[in-house]
């Protein structure tokens, strides 16, 4: 699976790319930019290629009209088609460039199942953003995805999977004892919407609450349950 990390481009970029590698892993960047970017910009732009080719990173570069957000948006898209779900892991980094492509950039993540986030000068962990991957009334209809978040929640220390199995104990959707397959099939739906964090912990996985989760579990423990039960 490749992890490619698509930037924004902006006079700073070359300083931006450098402070992902402890946090990412990182097999290809892709740097969106625009036509006549003015004169310190492009010197980052080179930069960043040469210090990645020193590296062996390849860097990709996609250029489009200044400020035509339609095209941009399609240049987006196609990486897509071209990198599919399967093959590709896609990080959008809206650290650099103006606000305008960083915006339009993470919009672009919710349409192609990839994760934005942003590198603060403050924080020593990059922030992810916490886009929704799940309709809400998915997640409101089905009490196990709730129960799984609210117990994640309460808990002060990561679960290991087993324990999770031993708290809940019942399926809240059908009252029957919650076997490993059934719990295993649901924390993988919400690993893949972004909602639960899953670490290899020698022959445990440890779960925890993504920024993402702790939003969901917010919005759902305020709203009144509806939905069908499945």
């Amino acid at each position: 699976m490749l992890n490619i990390h698509i930037l924004t481009a902006g006079e700073n970029v070359d300083k931006v790319y450098q402070k992902i590698f402890p946090h990412y892993k990182v097999s290809k960047f892709i740097l969106l930019t625009e036509t006549d970017q003015p004169e310190n910009v492009k010197a980052s732009i080179e930069k960043m290629r040469l210090g990645c080719k020193e590296s062996g990173i390849p860097v990709e570069i996609i250029e489009n009209e200044k400020e035509d957000i339609p095209q941009l948006m399609e240049s987006i898209i196609g990486l897509r088609k071209k990198y599919p779900v399967d093959e590709a892991d896609f990080y959008f980094n809206i650290t650099s460039g103006r606000k305008d492509m960083a915006i339009m950039a993470f919009i672009g993540s919710l349409w192609t199942s990839g994760i934005g986030y942003y590198l603060p000068k403050d924080l020593k962990e990059p922030l992810e953003l916490p886009a929704p991957r799940m309709p809400l009334d998915k997640l409101q209809s089905n009490k196990l995805f709730q129960k799984i978040l609210t117990e994640l929640k309460k808990s002060t220390e990561d679960f290991s999977q087993s324990s999770l199995r031993q708290t809940i104990k019942k399926n809240p959707n059908n009252n029957k004892d919650l076997s490993g397959q059934t719990l295993s099939q649901a924390i993988d739906v919400l690993n893949k919407a972004n909602l639960v964090n899953l670490e290899r912990s020698g022959r445990e996985t440890r779960l925890s609450l993504t920024l993402a989760g702790r939003v969901a579990y917010s919005v759902i423990s305020g709203m009144p349950k509806t939905g069908r039960n499945v």
